[in-house]
């Protein structure tokens, strides 16, 4: 059987496939030391890391908070949310956002505000 390639890490920074004390395997950055754990196969986990960075590639990047300037420090269970409180979410129980939609509308709004200062 034919070894998956281990995909490298978004910050550039070359990934390393480890196992821990139990047995359990994990992928970690050398660099960043960004890790995705854990799983009981070698192949599992590279695949689930593979996966992680082609998503990672294909969602458009975070442009800065409209309102601090910063970078927002979290997106995932489709939420963006900055340092600063700022948030983007569903208010929709039934039917929140994807991690994708939230960057979306998060975007949009910083266009908005940028629109809005050049007006």
């Amino acid at each position: 059987m034919n070894e998956q390639k281990l995909e490298p890490c978004s910050c550039g920074g070359e990934a390393k496939v480890i196992k821990d004390v139990l047995g359990f395997w994990a992928v970690e950055c050398k660099s960043c030391l960004t890790r995705l754990g854990v799983s009981d196969t070698k192949e599992e986990i590279i695949e689930a890391w593979n996966d992680m960075r082609r998503k990672e590639m294909t969602e458009e990047k975070l442009k800065p908070c409209p309102f601090c300037g910063k970078e927002p420090v979290y997106v995932a269970d489709g939420k963006v949310i900055c340092v600063c409180g700022a948030t983007m979410r569903s208010f929709n129980d039934w039917k929140p956002f994807t991690n994708q939609e939230a960057v979306d509308r998060w975007n949009k709004r910083y266009k908005e505000q940028d629109d809005e200062k050049t007006d």
